[in-house]
């Protein structure tokens, strides 16, 4: 479950940093003297976006990793 949730994670991390990247040097071509590149702020974003991702993952795997098989199934 987890090794999922991550791997979808990275390829939305990676076509919105492109994206990102393509509208800040649009922006950035479009209003003279104005920077849109700050790469501060992209890893800031980065990291905190995959690391949320990667507990939002990592918590529900675990709970469902204590649950013993056998008293699941004998519910159903």
């Amino acid at each position: 479950m987890t090794r999922e949730g991550m791997k979808a994670t990275s390829i939305g991390l990676a076509l919105g940093l492109f994206l990102a990247f393509v509208i800040a040097l649009w922006l950035s071509r479009q209003i003279s003297g104005w920077n849109f590149f700050d790469p501060i702020a992209f890893a800031a974003m980065t990291l905190l976006v995959g690391a949320t991702a990667g507990l939002a993952s990592y918590i529900p795997a675990r709970r469902a990793s204590r649950v013993d098989p056998m008293i699941v199934l004998r519910e159903e």
